[in-house]
């Protein structure tokens, strides 16, 4: 769609094998990185301090679980770098973790460890009706970015009767079972985490897709946040109930029926951390920081060499953080109302 294009960064040796480099501490070494184009956030703020966020909110529960040493609990990790190719400038870029079983700490001994990717809108991404394993990724919605068994005889087919099971339960439990049982197909903790973090942040594309379902066991699936450049700014829609459904209640997170089996059944807990979040996490000068951090790392020279590298893309005029924070501001102040939160 975009001039701008995405690069998958490959290390090899000089027999074209891969080539483990350390790049940054907390990622060890890896051959594997991305690098991304970012048109529609041009310094990747959005992307990767919300990533940031995310790993925050997953520390923050001290959960002893296979997400928590994560570097940002699943999503990615990165900065900006500038991107030169045969001695020409070719734009800011950042270098971030790919989608990859290394970033989710999945070694090749896991073998009931998988990693499905919803990339596409349909009615079985957002957990409302069963998935088709024989169907190609651009009808089920669904692709297989890692399992473990992938290249065996065995195949994928116990990654997805795992997703499956779970759509199951969601379909036919009535609440009694639901609230008892849940905890056997997800972690609830982690779902309203990630629920009232894309809530937040206003990520309308990750209600369904862009989500990456990650299980260690082929029982629990948890999700973890992926491509997050379309936050932190308001998406106006041409219908006043969808509108509604956005800024005047969480009815849009219905749309995924484990959120919102979770409303009906896990309200005051949903409440109770809303409120801690925005005590610390989810707070106006915490937020402020992250972002200032981030823009600080480029300089006015750079990003003026981007103008001109990619005049049809748009930049912000003055102050990167100041549109971000005032949505922070609009957006509190909504789902305080919601939530009940008396959070300043």
């Amino acid at each position: 769609m975009y001039p701008k294009k995405n690069f998958s960064l490959q290390f090899t040796n000089a027999h074209g094998a891969g080539r483990k480099i350390k790049l940054r501490d907390a990622w060890g070494k890896q051959s594997k990185y991305c690098l991304k184009a970012n048109w529609n956030d041009y310094a990747g703020a959005r992307n990767l301090v919300s990533a940031k966020l995310w790993g925050e909110i997953i520390h923050s529960r001290h959960k002893n679980d296979r997400l928590n040493p994560l570097v940002n609990g699943g999503a990615v990790d990165g900065y900006p770098v500038v991107l030169y190719m045969n001695g020409i400038f070719h734009g800011l870029y950042t270098l971030n973790m790919p989608k990859n079983r290394w970033v989710f700490d999945i070694s090749k001994q896991d073998r009931r460890a998988g990693l499905l990717f919803a990339g596409n809108w349909t009615n079985s991404t957002s957990l409302r009706a069963q998935i088709d394993p024989e169907a190609p990724p651009e009808v089920s919605g669904w692709e297989v970015e890692y399992c473990a068994t992938e290249d065996t005889a065995e195949g994928t087919g116990w990654l997805f009767a795992g997703m499956n099971a779970l759509i199951s339960f969601l379909l036919n439990s009535d609440d009694a079972t639901f609230k008892a049982e849940i905890g056997d197909y997800t972690d609830v903790d982690r779902v309203i985490d990630y629920m009232l973090f894309v809530f937040f942040i206003c990520g309308g594309d990750n209600l369904g897709r862009n989500i990456i379902w990650v299980t260690y066991d082929g029982k629990q699936y948890l999700p973890s946040a992926y491509d997050l450049d379309q936050t932190w700014k308001y998406k106006r829609s041409s219908t006043p109930e969808m509108t509604a459904a956005w800024y005047e209640s969480d009815v849009i997170l219905r749309t995924n029926l484990l959120f919102s089996r979770l409303l009906e059944n896990f309200e005051e807990k949903i409440r109770d951390r809303y409120a801690a979040l925005r005590e610390e996490l989810l707070e106006y000068g915490h937020i402020e920081e992250l972002f200032s951090n981030h823009f600080g790392i480029v300089p006015d020279l750079v990003r003026a060499a981007e103008s001109e590298r990619w005049p049809s893309q748009k930049l912000p005029n003055g102050d990167p953080c100041a549109d971000i924070m005032q949505f922070f501001t609009e957006r509190a102040a909504a789902l305080d109302k919601i939530y009940g939160s008396q959070t300043e």
